[in-house]
């Protein structure tokens, strides 16, 4: 998503002193700017019927901070391995927000979330048969998520 007129003038304005104090390079994000962008999208999809709720990507950028931003815009979190649901777990995240969707799981994958309360996303009808094998190892998994194409 491109950088809107906005967050281009204050990393403008900001990124002389920037420089001066970090050097370069550096990675500089925009705080305002993501909250600017999150506020859009919420609005954007306000008419959405049914329920509706944005998934961030949590290997899109995994920064701790940014997770905190993202889940103080109220977003839960897609985490497609153990590390990243790890991650949304050290930030708070429990239950519906998180939502797993992986490729390749193994069956302590799904443990993992499951243990987390997530919602997991069965985008491969395949991921059935591991997710039986982590059904055997637990007493039930009840929540899931379906893609369907």
């Amino acid at each position: 998503m491109p950088a809107s007129e906005s967050t281009l003038v204050r990393v403008e304005r900001a990124l002389p002193k920037i420089i001066e104090e970090f050097g370069t390079p550096c990675y500089v994000y925009d705080e305002q700017g993501i909250m600017e962008r999150g506020e859009e999208l919420k609005r954007a999809m306000r008419n959405v019927r049914g329920r509706f709720r944005q998934y961030y990507a949590v290997k899109a950028w995994n920064n701790p901070a940014n997770l905190r931003l993202q889940r103080d815009m109220g977003f839960g979190f897609d985490c497609s391995s153990p590390y990243e649901l790890e991650l949304a777990e050290r930030i708070g995240a429990r239950g519906k927000d998180i939502m797993f969707t992986s490729n390749n799981s193994r069956p302590e994958w799904f443990d993992q979330a499951n243990r987390l309360g997530a919602i997991i996303n069965l985008d491969d009808v395949y991921k059935n048969q591991t997710l039986s094998l982590a059904e055997k190892r637990q007493e039930t998994i009840c929540d899931f998520g379906v893609t369907l194409i």
